[in-house]
């Protein structure tokens, strides 16, 4: 259905590049319905494409994908100020993501010369994120009249999309520092709406500030996950305190996806550790980031994929002298699968 309603590219303006989910991509190459629709999603990026370089529609005519309606939606930050100040940079994002995917799903359907095109293009647009977005005084990526309060976003998308590639390692040092830094010295608590709750704690965790993303995840006092919990919650809301406030004026439903995705797929990527590195599971890596004292002494997850069921059970030794254990792992695939190992 979704392929089908969207064979008929339209030019958007609200910052979302609707190109299919990387999970199009885990199915058999040959029966993939991708593959039908694979000239309408050319069609569609292209389109983007054609506005962001005509400067009677796009001022700066600079080739990036910026246009925007909604921002980072739902943040801590009132809406009227995170709208105006996340909308450009998280719109940017989203393209250059998209841009990903395509390289992406056209390698695993076969398509290479339009995915070697789409690689081309990314190449291209990923300076002219840099050039519009790096704040140097700020040490990441803060656009131009972005607010503090939009640091965790605007970071962690950025080095999400790899906007530090090709440029020296110490940039990346220096986001990473400021994001841990930001979340810190607000007590370990998140700031990020739709857009950057996607990313934050899977860049934390990745980038070697593990036992932040933990301390994010295990807060309990507002805004947080726990906090919902702390109130009865059983089901993800919609803004962080669960009324209507400056973040999200109506009433918010007690019932939306918007805040809850990226912790649920972190859960299983970082604290599991099961991620795969081919198209479709056909090899998997099975590496948990682990503390030595905080988050779960234990873990047990597994996913069901197109291929057959991967697991991971490990536990932690006791201090001083942590060690990990595994005390299952278990691979089975309709095909040859890899698995990496140990935890860090």
């Amino acid at each position: 259905k979704w392929f089908c309603d969207h064979s008929q590219p339209v030019n958007r303006s609200d910052g979302h590049s609707d190109v299919p989910p990387e999970s199009c991509a885990e199915a058999e190459r040959a029966n993939c319905v991708a593959k039908k629709y694979w000239p309408s999603l050319k069609s569609y990026m292209h389109a983007h494409l054609r506005v962001a370089n005509d400067t009677a529609q796009k001022e700066r005519g600079d080739g990036l994908p910026d246009f925007w309606t909604w921002g980072d939606w739902c943040a801590v930050e009132s809406r009227a100020v995170c709208t105006p100040g996340t909308g450009r940079q998280a719109a940017a994002m989203n393209f250059l993501l998209a841009l990903q995917a395509m390289v992406r799903l056209g390698d695993a359907l076969g398509f290479a010369e339009d995915a070697a095109d789409f690689n081309r293009t990314l190449c291209t647009l990923g300076p002219v994120y840099n050039a519009a977005f790096w704040d140097e005084s700020a040490g990441t990526w803060l656009g131009l009249g972005s607010s503090m309060m939009e640091l965790q976003t605007l970071t962690a998308i950025s080095l999400a999309i790899g906007a530090d590639v090709g440029l020296p390692k110490e940039r990346r040092t220096r986001a990473l520092q400021a994001l841990h830094d930001d979340v810190a010295v607000r007590g370990f608590h998140l700031t990020v709406g739709s857009v950057g709750q996607k990313w934050l704690l899977h860049v934390l965790s990745q980038g070697g500030f593990h036992d932040t993303a933990l301390r994010l995840a295990l807060q309990e006092s507002q805004p947080s996950w726990g906090h919902w919990i702390a109130q009865g919650a059983t089901t993800c809301w919609e803004n962080w305190s669960g009324v209507a406030d400056a973040s999200h004026p109506p009433t918010p439903t007690h019932n939306h996806i918007f805040l809850c995705g990226g912790v649920g797929s972190w859960l299983s990527a970082s604290v599991a550790g099961m991620t795969p590195t081919t198209p479709g599971w056909e090899t998997v890596s099975i590496k948990p980031k682990v503390s030595a004292s905080l988050g779960p002494s234990s873990v047990t997850a597994s996913v069901m994929t197109v291929r057959g069921l991967v697991e991971s059970n490990w536990t932690r030794g006791p201090l001083p002298d942590v060690q990990v254990k595994w005390s299952s792992l278990t691979v089975v695939c309709r095909s040859v699968c890899q698995c990496l190992s140990p935890p860090v």
